[in-house]
């Protein structure tokens, strides 16, 4: 049951079958996967290979269509009527920060500001190699990208400090 993924498109139904040739699309790396139709525009996705799992939920931000897919883990008791979406994750890409700011710790303080980071993009920020413990170096200046988890039914500020 752990390779077991809950997808919704947000804002756009598109039917089961269109959503579900747009994700074998998206998956083309996956060893392989079905998908099933649940009720309230929700689908399982069941994959064969759990690094798969870990590919779809570590990768970009899915989109169909110019519409976000809404990837979660499957979790016991999931019923699609009364499970709303009360928290997403999601990619938040911040442009114009300067050199100083590409720091984990003030990358990690911009994302909870926002929501709950989870984690910095590879291309943002990595450890470096051969680097001290917490040494860390960029591949990417042009932008941020971060994933969060936002709480949908909280507003998000437009507060541009950080604590």
């Amino acid at each position: 049951m752990e390779e077991l993924l809950i997808v919704k498109l947000l804002g756009k139904n598109i039917g089961w079958r269109h959503l579900k040739a747009r994700l074998t699309k998206l998956s083309l790396s996956c060893s392989g996967m079905e998908v099933l139709e649940l009720d309230n525009d929700f689908c399982l996705v069941c994959f064969t290979d759990w690094d798969d799992v870990v590919w779809i939920l570590n990768t970009r931000p899915w989109m169909i269509l110019g519409h976000c897919l809404i990837v979660l883990r499957w979790h016991l008791c999931f019923h699609p009527h009364k499970n709303e979406l009360h928290k997403v994750i999601v990619w938040v890409r911040i442009p114009g920060l300067s050199l100083e700011f590409y720091d984990h710790n003030i990358l990690r303080k911009i994302g909870n500001n926002l929501g709950r980071t989870i984690r910095i993009d590879h291309n943002t920020l990595h450890k470096a190699e051969g680097g001290d413990e917490g040494s860390y170096t960029t591949k990417r200046i042009r932008f941020a990208r971060i994933s969060i988890e936002v709480d949908l039914a909280k507003t998000l500020g437009n507060s541009t400090s950080v604590s």
